[in-house]
């Protein structure tokens, strides 16, 4: 195939568009529009109508507007090398043709003459609004400035589409140069298998961990990274990608700041040349907020009417998650604090037995335990009420130490008795641990 980037198969190859076809069929693209847009500047005033001028325009750059497309998605979302140097090398000359069209004279020319002519008011409502609306597109482009201007305006243009492309290429770089390679399987808690296979074979793609002692690599590519935002568990992880990709094309070799003041006051250069205040104000004209300052002010007063709900609502999140984490915690508190209880009736060298569902713990208390420490309270268990044997307290002294034990959070008391003993106070708890 001659031009693959032209051509208007239904189904596009695009396997065959390859760097090396750019610049030829670019080329091509740019001529075939030339002699179009040439027909229509030097069209005779008599042969002026809606085919020869408007429909005419629309069609001038059909091979243009199909291979540079095809080539922009590309350079979205199969960037490389090579081809980001072939479009750079062709993105002046693309520039410069669609910022000439509505700053030349005699397009513009031949354009409005037919817009002023009785056979445009004839057209049906369609065709009128499509007049009307390239009428304004040149306009607000410049078509009415003096040559001057005009000179400015396409050396502005030019300027910030090389500006405006390094941008996007700064934040792809960026993008793609970030990675967290996890080797703590721990901190994995929460992702589906499949997002963690995933992972791990891009480590070994990249060099990083082994069949034997795997690692996980992440990035913020979207199938990467979104797992981990919606489904991990490890705050420490799902931050860091989070702060990571909100400072994309920040910092760096890819950093994006003076690339972001350049471009702003270039456009800024181009609005008061077209007449106007601001670069918002000049592209809001045509659209439902009109202004610059219209747009901050709705989005100033959203601001205001959803900051406390926010607020609420954050602070709703917050106390959620700290719930999670005390209830975390002391289910882990439970656990080492029956381990203690355990490993204290052992040192007393008194009986401490254990078996599973319900746990039976026999334990015996010193003498200097005062029998004031077993509330009166009446125990009831869940299922049934018990006898008036009493529940005792979440303390007991064990000689000069004392052991915590909770019952009411997280387990449930099955039965409890106490009763003296030459040596101390014998109580015998069964539990069951909550669901």
């Amino acid at each position: 195939m001659q031009h693959p980037f032209l051509s208007d198969d239904y189904h596009i190859r695009w396997s065959t568009l390859t760097p090396e076809h750019i610049e030829a069929d670019i080329k091509q693209a740019l001529e075939l529009a030339e002699q179009r847009l040439d027909a229509i500047r030097n069209l005779p005033a008599e042969k002026v109508s809606y085919a020869t001028t408007f429909e005419a325009l629309e069609k001038a750059a059909e091979e243009l507007e199909r291979g540079w497309g095809r080539l922009s998605h590309l350079d979205s979302v199969d960037d490389n090398p090579e081809q980001r140097a072939a479009m750079n090398a062709m993105l002046p000359q693309v520039s410069a043709f669609y910022s000439q069209i509505a700053l030349d004279s005699k397009i513009w020319a031949s354009l409005k003459a037919f817009s002023e002519s009785a056979e445009a008011k004839s057209l049906s409502s369609v065709k009128q609004r499509f007049i009307e609306e390239t009428c304004a597109d040149f306009i607000q482009s410049g078509a009415n400035l003096d040559e001057d201007q005009k000179a400015e305006v396409a050396e502005i243009d030019a300027e910030l589409s090389q500006k405006t492309k390094k941008f996007s290429e700064n934040v792809l770089d960026s993008t793609n140069a970030w990675e967290a390679v996890i080797d703590d399987e721990a901190r994995l808690a929460g992702l589906p298998e499949m997002a963690k296979e995933s992972a791990r074979l891009d480590a070994l793609e990249n060099d990083h961990g082994s069949e034997d002692k795997p690692k996980w690599r992440f990035t913020l590519q979207h199938p990467s990274m979104a797992p981990v935002m919606q489904h991990g568990g490890d705050d420490s992880l799902r931050k860091e990608i989070w702060l990571a990709n909100c400072t994309v094309g920040r910092d760096g070799e890819y950093d994006n700041t003076d690339l972001i003041w350049e471009i702003l006051d270039l456009r800024q250069q181009k609005a008061e040349i077209l007449g106007q205040k601001s670069f918002p104000d000049l592209i809001l004209q045509r659209r439902m907020a009109k202004t610059g300052k219209a747009a901050l002010d709705f989005t100033e007063d959203l601001h205001g009417k959803i900051q406390q709900k926010f607020l609420q609502e954050t602070q709703e999140l917050q106390t959620i998650k700290r719930r999670k984490r005390v209830g975390l915690q002391r289910r882990s508190n439970h656990g080492k604090q029956a381990t203690g209880l355990k490993n204290a009736g052992k040192n007393n060298t008194h009986s401490t037995t254990k078996r599973c569902g319900p746990i039976s713990l026999s334990i015996v208390l010193w003498k200097e335990c005062s029998p004031s420490l077993l509330s009166s309270s009446v125990l009831k268990s869940p299922k049934k009420k018990q006898s008036t044997e009493m529940m005792p307290r979440a303390r007991f002294r064990f000689g000069t130490k004392n052991v915590n034990f909770t019952i009411s959070r997280t387990l449930l008391l099955a039965s409890c008795s106490a009763h003296s003993t030459p040596t101390g106070i014998r109580v015998r708890l069964s539990v069951v641990a909550r669901g």
